[in-house]
């Protein structure tokens, strides 16, 4: 399976301790590939540092140069999954962040993201919510059948509405 992080690559703005727990704890082999320049020498340190201390079912990848667009584009088109792990710190004055958004929606990809983003709420068909790390593992543990249910769900609601008898004025 291959997840995608899309957007800035920092400590600040991304939950890398989220991340790191819930990598050590997947069980299923992911690819998680951050599609964002990785500015800061300190984040190439502790990329490297992780690949070592990770199970070998999990990999990651980044980038230290800018990422052409062709490029960019190939690999979220080729990914299962967009994940979004914002620092809810970071955005403590409530703005909407996006990371992952626009890319979830222009490949039609689903998109997990933390449950305090959940304003999204147009777009829920496609968005998968976590609390914590162990909730992300769970996800990506259980990516087929949390996929396959949600698309159940949307598909089913989409039929119950058709059923349903409109009214009309007399």
């Amino acid at each position: 399976m291959i997840v995608v992080i899309t957007g800035s690559v920092d400590f600040f703005r991304r939950d890398f301790k989220l991340f790191e727990s819930a990598a050590m704890v997947c069980e299923r082999p992911v690819k998680f590939i951050f599609l964002g320049r990785c500015r800061f020498r300190e984040l190439i340190v502790y990329f490297e540092k992780l690949k070592g201390i990770l199970p070998s079912n999990i990999s990651i990848e980044y980038f230290s140069k800018f990422i052409e667009a062709k490029l960019f584009d190939d690999i979220v088109s080729k990914a299962d999954i967009i994940l979004n792990h914002s620092n809810p710190a970071f955005y403590f004055d409530g703005r909407l962040i996006n990371s992952g958004v626009v890319e979830a929606f222009r490949f039609n990809k689903p998109l997990i993201m933390n449950e305090k983003f959940d304003y999204y709420r147009e777009l829920d068909a496609n968005i998968f919510y976590y609390a914590d790390a162990k909730g992300l593992g769970e996800i990506l543990d259980s990516w087929d059948i949390y996929f396959t249910n949600k698309l159940f769900i949307k598909r089913s609601n989409r039929l119950y509405y058709k059923f349903i008898p409109v009214a009309t004025r007399e």
